[in-house]
């Protein structure tokens, strides 16, 4: 998955993206190819929404600005239901109907997935070790297994943490290889590289920060 993301405070980017990596390894971990552009912003009348973009799988989300930590949360949690459901065609996202916005299937999905999901939220929140890891942190990371040691001769050793979480209940970071190593395809342009890696007896990999 790739994002950008502008506007709004640092605190209030931060925890957007946490939420979206959460929700991202909660709805549709094995997705890839994702691209979803971020606006925190006043103007808007809903606390956020979501539109397609140009794109195959490129998403446009707002949030507003100024919103409780709890509603950042259950917010991008809602949308995040509503990209799953569309790349899964469980319904065509933005289709207009006469049926009542509540009363909509889509939407009682994600009213209903996004209190689920912060409830999980804050039980991994507790989970997290304190060791003075933050987003933006470079660390350097070498290979344990063979996968590991491959890993790391195709995207080499610097990563920068992206969001820290958990990965199937256990404390990980989210990691971005420093160069674009990572290409789709035969003809595909080159992106970073990003995978999870756990803080604690991770597989493939050992870390230093």
């Amino acid at each position: 998955m790739y994002y950008s993301i502008r506007g709004g405070k640092k605190s209030e980017k931060d925890l957007v993206v946490k939420a979206l990596w959460f929700a991202k390894s909660y709805l549709f971990p094995r997705h890839k190819n994702i691209e979803i552009d971020i606006e925190l912003r006043k103007n808007i009348k809903c606390d956020a929404d979501v539109v397609s973009g140009d794109e195959d799988r490129e998403y446009i989300m707002r949030v507003r600005r100024g919103l409780k930590e709890d509603d950042i949360l259950t917010s991008v949690f809602h949308e995040m239901v509503h990209i799953k459901q569309d790349l899964r065609k469980e319904h065509k996202l933005f289709d207009c109907t006469d049926i009542p916005y509540l009363d909509r299937p889509w939407e009682k999905e994600a009213y209903e997935l996004q209190e689920t999901m912060l409830v999980a939220y804050r039980k991994e929140e507790k989970l997290r070790p304190q060791k003075n890891l933050k987003r933006n942190d470079v660390i350097v990371l070498k290979g344990k297994s063979r996968h590991g040691k491959n890993r790391i001769q195709q995207h080499g050793s610097l990563w920068t943490i992206n969001a820290l979480g958990t990965f199937n209940g256990t404390p990980a970071v989210r990691v971005q290889s420093e160069h674009k190593t990572f290409k789709l395809g035969s003809f595909g342009k080159k992106e970073h590289d990003e995978r999870w890696v756990l803080l604690k007896d991770d597989p493939d990999f050992i870390f230093f920060h």
